[in-house]
């Protein structure tokens, strides 16, 4: 859901909530945003007011506040309010001329790429691989990770079509199942950017390199046929050393830090 904040003719402020269906039904996912000519008139609390209502009225008790710059205005004022910080998250983004994809594919491994739908003979071990993420170090653990499954992997899938979101997805197999994987999305209305969906690699199969493997072949395959794209956008949990250290070697650049915050919806 989405809310607008009008001054006049313009829009000064806003927000939007997510709503997760399986795991994390308890909490909704929020962002509030007040143009900086606008703050500290009340806007942002009139807005978060209108999005804990309807939070509170479809039974959710707690919010989590996403993508919440450190240091800055949203941070001063969630804290105010008794949000308390989950975890952190860099931002990196890597210009592609600059990406570096020289990366050889370890002995007894090999990469497969598709856009889309999975093929059918590698889906299940996909969604099983997909599942590898969920234990990222992601700080506070009160975000439930998605328990991936072929189902829900199609569904996905399925929803992606209807929204004209092109995925594209690099594995790498061992005695023909996926044991690390890599994911990225483009969208209609932004062709010119890249977002960086999960990496994961089977914890037997770490400490191979398949990570950067799969990100650099990734990068040469975008570079080939997706001449639009010119940057490519990830968020890394700042616990999460090795895969910073991964962005880093193929040129990716810290660009900021967010907060994720948490707050019961009693009292709010």
């Amino acid at each position: 859901m989405h809310w607008l904040a009008r001054s006049g003719a313009g829009v000064v402020g806003g927000a939007v909530a997510y709503f997760p269906e399986e795991e994390n039904a308890d909490t909704a996912l929020i962002t509030v945003t007040v143009h900086p000519d606008h703050r500290r008139r009340g806007v942002g609390t009139a807005v978060l007011r209108a999005v804990v209502a309807e939070v509170a009225r479809r039974g959710r008790t707690a919010v989590e506040a996403w993508q919440v710059d450190e240091g800055g205005a949203g941070e001063r004022w969630a804290l105010s309010l008794g949000f308390r910080e989950l975890r952190r998250m860099v931002l990196q983004r890597l210009d592609l001329p600059a990406a570096r994809t020289d990366v050889p594919v370890p002995p007894g491994y090999e990469l497969r790429s598709w856009v889309g739908a999975a093929p059918e003979d590698v889906v299940a071990s996909y969604a099983r691989a997909r599942n590898a993420i969920s234990d990222s170090p992601l700080g506070e653990a009160d975000y439930e990770h998605p328990d991936w499954t072929v189902d829900r992997v199609r569904a996905e899938e399925a929803a992606r079509r209807r929204q004209g979101v092109e995925q594209r997805v690099v594995v790498a197999l061992h005695a023909g199942r996926v044991v690390g994987l890599t994911e990225v999305e483009t969208r209609p209305a932004s062709p010119e950017w890249l977002t960086q969906g999960d990496t994961a690699v089977v914890a037997a199969h770490r400490g191979r390199r398949l990570g950067l493997v799969l990100k650099a072949h990734m990068l040469r395959w975008v570079a080939a046929e997706l001449p639009a794209v010119e940057a490519v956008l990830t968020g890394t949990g700042t616990g999460n050393h090795a895969m910073i250290r991964v962005n880093h070697a193929l040129g990716y650049r810290d660009v900021r830090t967010w907060l994720f915050l948490r707050r019961a919806v009693d009292g709010l």
